[in-house]
């Protein structure tokens, strides 16, 4: 993560090349690119394309983003370690330390991170729509083990028999076999998902049949 920001704006040298690859293809009814990409956004503007966002992350990690950025709930706590309660949540507590920065701490609107994160939010506001990896029902997908950390903080150091313990588990206790049914059980629906029919395949019809109504009305 440290070298996020500047590996994102890296990305930028490649505008000459993608606008160009764009202006090179018969028709484009849209561009849907990262919303750490937002240098896309200028690059549709300029050629007239609609640009719709896309994240890999889920809408209540979007929401949550967004709330604490905006909002600063975590200001008024003493310590990394100390709960607070996120608006528009009212049963939900986190800490500081399960953010990265610049979340987890004050805006400093000097620093690089702070920075790029308001022009990819501004990019956000001028694209034509963003598109959420949403869920009508949410559950936890059980795919995994938790390892603790040795002293019980989210950033703490996780000691070797502990690893080995849950390695064992997972390959050889009552745990990992449920814990491979249900990869098993996630996989199959996967798969059910982009067949005819599914949701993920009724799902990227409607945004074909949405993009397709841009082409027109542009």
């Amino acid at each position: 993560m440290s070298s996020f920001v500047q590996f994102a704006n890296t990305t930028k040298l490649m505008q000459p090349h993608f606008e160009q690859a764009i202006e090179s293809l018969p028709s484009v009814s849209c561009i849907i690119s990262d919303g750490f990409l937002g240098w896309t956004q200028q690059s549709a503007a300029k050629l007239g394309i609609p640009r719709l966002v896309s994240y890999g992350m889920n809408n209540f990690a979007l929401a949550i983003c967004e709330i604490v950025i905006l909002e600063r709930p975590q200001s008024g706590v003493s310590s990394d370690d100390e709960p607070f309660p996120v608006p528009s949540f009212p049963r939900l507590k986190i800490t500081r330390n399960d953010f990265e920065p610049p979340f987890h701490q004050e805006a400093d609107l000097k620093d690089p991170h702070t920075q790029f994160i308001f022009e990819q939010r501004l990019a956000v506001s001028k694209s034509h729509g963003l598109h959420l990896n949403a869920r009508m029902v949410v559950e936890e997908l059980g795919i995994g083990l938790r390892i603790m950390s040795r002293n019980g903080s989210v950033r703490g150091a996780v000691e070797s028999p502990e690893v080995e313990k849950m390695a064992r588990e997972l390959m050889e206790g009552e745990r990992g076999e449920q814990v491979r049914k249900k990869v098993k059980e996630v996989g199959e629906n996967a798969c059910g998902a982009m067949r005819e029919g599914g949701s993920s395949r009724r799902t990227i019809d409607m945004l074909i049949h949405e993009v397709s109504g841009f082409s027109k009305s542009t």
